[in-house]
């Protein structure tokens, strides 16, 4: 795809699963560069919780670029996850009323409980669902779906794999990749981060 900008740019793509990310190149400036990601970016990029918005532009192809300051960094390894600045940042971004107010405004959806189930059951096979202690399982979470207030539900991210998270060489913390971000009950969250990182024995801390 052409993605060729009028002013001197030149765009690279630097790989990743959906092929819409780019390194823009001028003279000795770089951005990140990015193809029709969600206008909910400018509203991260204002709480810092995702690097500057730099510029937003609609090329001739009928797609929009989005360009942020390039940062030097790297990932947060699966150890540094529990860290305190990786559970200060999440809760920044959950009681944030700016990102919740900005995401119902570009048409961000609610999950429900109900919905996570769905998605459970949806193309499972059929071992599986005969599987005794799932089966047992699906059965006691269909009959105690939790009642939770909708009004209370957050922006949650959706996604939280540690290679989401960018720590930049002056030490910055950011959560990157918004595309499965929802408005749902904070556990969502949570029981990623918990599940995938954090021991059982520091659950409660």
């Amino acid at each position: 795809m052409d993605l060729r900008l009028n002013d001197g740019w030149q765009i690279r793509p630097i790989g990743g699963s959906t092929g819409m990310a780019y390194m823009g190149i001028k003279e000795h400036q770089k951005l990140f560069i990015k193809r029709n990601t969600s206008p909910f970016l400018a509203a991260l990029s204002l709480e810092e919780i995702t690097p500057r918005l730099v510029w937003t532009k609609h090329i001739s192809t009928g797609d929009t670029l989005t360009a942020q300051e390039w940062l030097n960094g790297r990932c947060l390894s699966k150890t540094e996850m529990p860290q305190k600045n990786v559970a200060a940042l999440l809760a920044k971004i959950h009681s944030s009323a700016l990102l919740k107010k900005m995401l119902k405004q570009v048409g961000g959806t609610y999950v429900f409980p109900s919905d996570l189930l769905s998605e459970y059951f949806r193309g499972l096979s059929s071992d599986l669902r005969q599987h005794p202690l799932l089966k047992k399982v699906a059965n006691r979470l269909r009959s105690q779906q939790p009642e939770l207030k909708w009004q209370d539900y957050r922006v949650s991210h959706g996604d939280l794999n540690h290679k989401n998270w960018l720590l930049s060489d002056s030490g910055r913390l950011y959560l990157v990749d918004w595309e499965s971000a929802s408005l749902a009950d904070p556990a969502l969250d949570l029981s990623m981060l918990m599940r995938q990182y954090v021991p059982r024995q520091q659950w409660q801390a």
